[in-house]
């Protein structure tokens, strides 16, 4: 008489094991990607203060003094007035803030502040801010 025995296989073994491989990886990889979306938010999120804080200080200097404090197209402003004492220290890698001009003789004055950094990967990345301010 022929016993019915009931049990696992190695081959069923071996399967549930390659799918759980396969379940493990693509579950790393969106953890990953979730890591560097979130890295990327939080840069975004800094350098968008940091160009508040910009044109917050554009906002508060007098008409007449505002190519003198952000000449135009001068990396980091002058050095008298670096733009890292505005934004409270650069902490970006390889931050950089550009104020540039339309037309420096037009009134209203057409301001762009523009900042740009490294990401995480190296990938340089950029944001900008538009204003305009007049007599």
């Amino acid at each position: 008489m022929r016993q019915n025995r009931r049990g696992i296989t190695l081959v069923e073994v071996l399967v549930a094991i390659i799918i759980l491989v396969f379940a493990s990886v693509a579950i790393i990889q969106t953890y990953l990607s979730s890591l560097n979306f979130s890295e990327l938010n939080k840069d975004n999120s800094v350098a968008m203060a940091h160009l508040i804080n910009m044109l917050e200080a554009i906002k508060c200097t007098p008409f007449s003094q505002l190519l003198v404090d952000f000449p135009d197209g001068v990396v980091d402003g002058p050095s008298n007035k670096n733009y890292t004492t505005i934004v409270g220290n650069y902490t970006l890698k390889n931050e950089h803030i550009i104020v540039s001009y339309v037309d420096t003789s037009s009134d209203p004055l057409e301001i762009m502040v523009n900042l740009s950094w490294q990401d995480k990967k190296g990938s340089l990345q950029a944001r900008y801010l538009v204003t305009k301010r007049t007599r």
